[in-house]
Parts: C-alpha cells; structure tokens; sequence
C-alpha cells in the first residue's frame, strides 16, 4: 500500500478566519494525506474546529528547544545540544522545528510539503505532479533575480557578504516557502541548512537568503527546480496582475494552461483576495455535521465581499437559527438569503 503524504506548515497568533482559505481548499483539492501544524498563541475554538478537520496540532514556544513535547526532539541529536547557546530571531524558529521533527517522524510518507499557510491556498492536491526528481524547490517570478531585488539581495548580503553576492546575484529567487520532497531527500537537505546555520548570525535576515545559498553553492544534489509560470506552485509576490490567467472554471492557470496546484501570496493582488474571499469565507461557514445539526459559524458569517458587513440585526436572526433543524431552517431560508 503507497504511503499517504504529509503537509507542514506553522501557525502563530492565528484566528480560524485567517486560515480558514487555506484549510478549506486543501479539503476541496482532492488531498487525501496528513496536515500537521506546529500552533503557537492559537485560541481555543481556533484550536477546535482545526481538529475537526483532523489536523495534528503540535504547540511550540518561543524559547529553544521550542516544542513543548520534547519526545519529538531525540536528545542525543547534534543540533540539539549546539543550539542551546546560539541566539537567533523569530524568522530561523520553523527550520530548526522542521528539522527536529522530520528528523523523529515515525511515520513514513511518501512526500512532504513544507508550506506557509496564511497566504496560501490549493486549487488541486498539491502532490499531484510530475517531478524528475525527490526533491522540489519553486521559483519566484522569471523576471526578478536575486539582484533585482533589493530584500533578497539584502538578505544575502547580510549573511554571507558581497562576495557571496557576486556569484548568487544572477539567478532567480527560489521561494523558501513552498518545497516539496520525499522524507530522506528533505532531512538531508535540512542537515544541510542547519550545518550553515553555525557559520552565520541568524540574529539577522532571513532563511530564505540560506535556501538559495543551498541551492546555487550547489550544496544540494538531486533536485528539481520549477518555473513560477510552468509549475505547480505560483508565487505571487511578484507577479504582474494583467498577467494572472485564469479558465473557464475560474482556476488560475499556467503558462501551460494547467491548472495551478497552490498559489502563494495570493494577498498581494486585491482581486485575488475578493475571489478567494468569495469562495472560502462566504460559502464555507455552511458546514454540517454528519447528524444533520447545523454547524453555521455565526459571527463569522459577517463578511461580505467589499469588505461590508451584515448588520447586527441580521446576525441576530442568523443566531436565531443556531440550534434549529432542517425543517426551519428551509422555512426561514429565503427570508434569510435576501439579507445578501
């Protein structure tokens, strides 16, 4: 029997509504595998409806060793011991977690997705693709190079000096953001960015500065890096809008015209916000329990596209609906659709 495969990814200060895009279309997508989260400063009933989704909630803090369950850790580990006086910002907190993790999973996978969450959404199972290699890292847009940008190239600068610099610069920005690997290419290709991680000061910028070092020192073998617009993942922090394509179903397509398996940073394009708005917080609060009882998220329902919200008197109405049954709820349905 294949191995199912797994998501990654790291919550911190989150309410549901902020991920719910993203939760919502990877159940939509077709993935059928695991999605594990390291949760930090989540609340309660944030923490509730994720497990209703059956997601693996592991907490963290933000002291080192960072996981509040230390049998993820195995304490005769190198790292382990080496990090304990190294200072580092907030920004190194989710690789040295990813690190650990992968590195005691006890289950097997097949592939591995680490991935921001956020600002990310899936249009099909995110696995589903033809790669020549085990390991997959995705490009940012084709026409920004390391030394075009000026945050990236800051970041190299920062860690690694000019020189450094010289010989990165003119390559494209690979997006630290999305890789995709089986389990024994990514903990060495983690191994490896922990190794660089005790020649630098990582007080400062960011990983995404190590990951394109990784890959264009050629410390890294056996990999395959995708195009923004010929891929599975599109990056879209620097992506022109005139140039977002989409099908006839409304699916943001390539230049291949195959549909897009995961969109990242889709918040940087307002009509990308209202079309995700529309699609996975206005039509996603009516959810039903298996029972038959009505799961509405109430105050949530609140959102309306343009950024208007219902008035207080129509989410009183919709409360009035909390506890009822089927029966009642199709006798009052079209009095309360005219509220939209």
């Amino acid at each position: 029997m294949k191995n199912k495969n797994l998501i990654v990814g790291l919550i911190q200060g989150y309410n549901f509504e902020q991920i719910r895009p993203f939760i919502v279309s990877l159940k939509n997508s077709g993935f059928k595998g695991d999605l594990h989260l390291f949760c930090s400063n989540i609340d309660e009933p944030t923490c509730n409806k994720l497990r209703k989704f059956s997601i693996k909630l592991i907490p963290f803090k933000e002291t080192y060793p960072f996981f509040t369950d230390l049998t993820l850790i195995h304490p005769n580990d190198f790292f382990f011991n080496q990090l304990k006086t190294k200072k580092m910002s907030f920004w190194w907190r989710r690789w040295i977690m990813y690190y650990f993790y992968l590195s005691n999973l006890r289950k097997n996978y097949s592939k591995i997705l680490l991935t921001d969450v956020r600002d990310v959404i899936f249009q099909l199972d995110p696995f589903d693709f033809k790669s020549d290699e085990d390991l997959c890292f995705f490009l940012e847009d084709i026409r920004m190079k390391i030394n075009i940008c000026e945050i990236n190239t800051q970041w190299i600068r920062d860690l690694f000096g000019e020189e450094i610099l010289a010989k990165l610069g003119d390559n494209y920005i690979s997006c630290a953001g999305t890789i995709i690997g089986s389990p024994p290419k990514l903990q060495n290709y983690l191994k490896k960015f922990m190794e660089i991680i005790f020649k630098i000061d990582i007080t400062k910028s960011s990983p995404q500065a190590v990951h394109n070092y990784l890959i264009y020192m050629n410390l890294i073998d056996d990999f395959q890096l995708f195009e923004n617009e010929n891929g599975p993942v599109l990056s879209m922090h620097h992506k022109i809008s005139d140039t977002i394509r989409l099908n006839k179903k409304g699916l943001i397509i390539n230049n291949n015209d195959k549909v897009v398996n995961v969109i990242h940073q889709y918040d940087r394009h307002p009509e990308l916000i209202k079309k995700f708005l529309e699609e996975y917080i206005i039509k996603s609060p009516l959810l039903w329990r298996i029972s038959g009882k009505l799961l509405l998220n109430w105050k949530n329902i609140a959102y309306i596209v343009g950024k208007k919200i219902l008035k207080a008197q129509i989410i009183k109405k919709l409360q009035d609906f909390k506890n009822n049954a089927w029966t009642i709820l199709k006798k009052r349905l079209q009095k309360f659709l005219l509220f939209f």
